[in-house]
C-alpha cells in the first residue's frame, strides 16, 4: 500500500493541516503518536457534507451557523488531537 504522504499531490487543504499539525507536535501541543496526515483528513469530510447538504437542500443543514459549524468541528478535531 503506498503511504498517501509520499503521493504526489496538488497543493490541497490536507497538506497545509498536515504541516500545522506537525508543528503543533514539534511544539508538545498535539501526540507526537499521531499520523498528521489521518488527522488532517478527517477535517474536509464534516465540511463537505455540511456544503453538500446546504447546495442539495437550499437550507441550513444544521441548527448552526456557518462559523459555529466551523469552530465546533475545529474544536471536536483539535481536542481529540491534544496531548493527553
Amino acid at each position: 500500500m503506498n503511504d498517501p504522504q509520499s503521493a504526489k499531490l496538488p497543493e490541497a487543504p490536507e497538506r497545509r493541516v498536515t504541516a500545522y499539525i506537525e508543528a503543533e507536535q514539534r511544539q508538545g501541543r498535539m501526540a507526537g503518536s499521531l499520523n498528521t496526515f489521518s488527522g488532517a483528513s478527517l477535517l474536509p469530510g464534516p465540511c463537505f457534507q455540511y456544503a453538500f447538504l446546504r447546495y442539495f437542500t437550499g437550507a441550513e443543514p444544521f441548527p448552526l451557523t456557518d462559523a459555529q459549524f466551523v469552530v465546533d468541528t475545529v474544536t471536536m478535531l483539535t481536542k481529540g488531537l491534544e496531548q493527553s
